[in-house]
């Protein structure tokens, strides 16, 4: 309390509790008196069973002429720890190095969590360990019932359990589960890479497939990105192939826009690396170079042009606005 409203040099706190109870305010108080006015805090144990319960709680200050006024609040007590472990553990591989846990959910009751869930932990450890002391984890809040554990070993058993938590700590361990990561996504991405015209709004993608070591898990398609090449590689359209296919036609394009194409290989074990950037552009007429891999197609035609030349990329992309 501030100095000027103390009303004395002598004098301290009245400190009154009792736990809430809807529609009955005739209950008396417990209270304890405070005699200094540096003391800013105090704790009472309510019991260990009486674990996040809400509490009405009255604070006054007095000097020796009497009491001031009132301040109220209500606030709950202390949470306990979690009694419950989740079931039911299951782990499914979701690419090299990362695997998809599940388990059922634990119910978020004051009597199963005592007090509110918080979100689940994530233990997992090698097989290549003795089951370590301290685990890595991953924690996520919230209530659920999966998540993706990601920053694992490709080719690699581990072990996985999980604890629910709330603000006073962890629950039980679950049982664990053994799961093994898939091989390694290819390391190689697809060579000779070239387009062709087609239409006057398609071009015919090819490139050379590539081979896998005994340690990458099979190819089951490619992807390409494509995007205009002045906008972030972010907001490029992703494009499934079917199967194994080393040509695609890319349709809907539009004269004036220099592309960009990417290919690489998906299997199980997640996304390979991708080829060297190849940009291409339908022309009406007029020559647009952007570097040294830019192929330009006249629309409609069947000529193909390679362009060869070392320009300056903003003042060619202003000079693609005026056209």
């Amino acid at each position: 309390m501030p100095y000027e409203d103390r009303g004395h040099q002598s004098g301290g706190y009245m400190v009154y509790w009792r736990q809430h109870q809807e529609g009955n305010d005739d209950r008396l108080w417990n209270k304890e008196k405070i005699n200094s006015w540096k003391q800013t805090h105090f704790v009472y144990q309510v019991g260990e069973d009486n674990f996040y319960l809400l509490y009405e709680i009255k604070i006054q200050g007095w000097n020796i002429l009497g009491s001031g006024p009132n301040a109220s609040a209500m606030i709950y007590s202390s949470e306990g720890m979690p009694t419950a472990a989740p079931g039911n553990v299951l782990a499914d591989a979701f690419n090299s190095t990362a695997m998809e846990v599940t388990w059922d959910e634990v119910e978020d009751t004051r009597e199963v969590m005592k007090g509110r869930l918080y979100g689940y932990q994530i233990n997992y450890y090698s097989d290549d360990d003795i089951e370590p002391l301290y685990k890595t984890y991953i924690r996520f809040p919230g209530q659920m019932g999966s998540a993706v554990c990601i920053g694992l070993w490709a080719d690699s058993n581990f072990w996985f359990q999980i604890q629910v938590y709330n603000t006073a700590g962890l629950g039980p361990v679950s049982d664990s589960y053994k799961q093994e990561t898939l091989h390694f996504a290819s390391r190689l991405y697809p060579t000779e890479v070239a387009v062709y015209s087609h239409s006057a709004t398609s071009v015919v993608l090819k490139w050379r497939g590539i081979l896998i070591e005994f340690d990458e898990a099979t190819i089951v398609n490619y992807r390409l990105y494509l995007w205009p090449s002045n906008e972030h590689f972010r907001s490029a359209e992703e494009i499934d192939t079917d199967g194994l296919v080393t040509s695609y036609i890319l349709t809907n394009l539009k004269k004036g826009i220099i592309y960009a194409v990417r290919i690489a290989a998906i299997s199980d074990g997640g996304e390979g690396k991708k080829s060297i950037t190849l940009y291409f552009t339908l022309t009406g007429g007029s020559n647009v170079a952007i570097d040294q891999t830019l192929t330009e197609f006249r629309a409609g035609g069947d000529a193909v042009y390679m362009s060869v030349f070392l320009l300056i990329g903003s003042v060619l992309m202003s000079i693609i606005s005026w056209l």
